[in-house]
């Protein structure tokens, strides 16, 4: 597709490709070590969505929910 100088893509699955385009060598090395090291790492959901998923599990089968870890929200308060 692209054969720029400095130029890689990251393809997934679904077939979707991303091209990243690095303005030197070594920019291009950095990038390559990051994205190295994270792939099968990132969990498939998000943080949030794993909470409100185990959430829905412990309504479903009964069970007492967990402690928040998170502070409780009260209306009106301001940062």
């Amino acid at each position: 597709m692209y054969n720029v100088e400095r130029s890689f893509r990251l393809a997934f699955p679904n077939k979707e490709v991303i091209t990243f385009f690095a303005d030197t060598e070594a920019d291009k090395a950095k990038w390559l070590e990051i994205l190295r090291a994270l792939i099968g790492r990132i969990p498939p959901n998000p943080l949030w969505a794993e909470l409100v998923w185990q959430r829905q599990e412990e309504i479903l089968s009964g069970a007492q929910p967990r402690p928040s870890v998170l502070p409780p929200v009260t209306e009106g308060a301001s940062s």
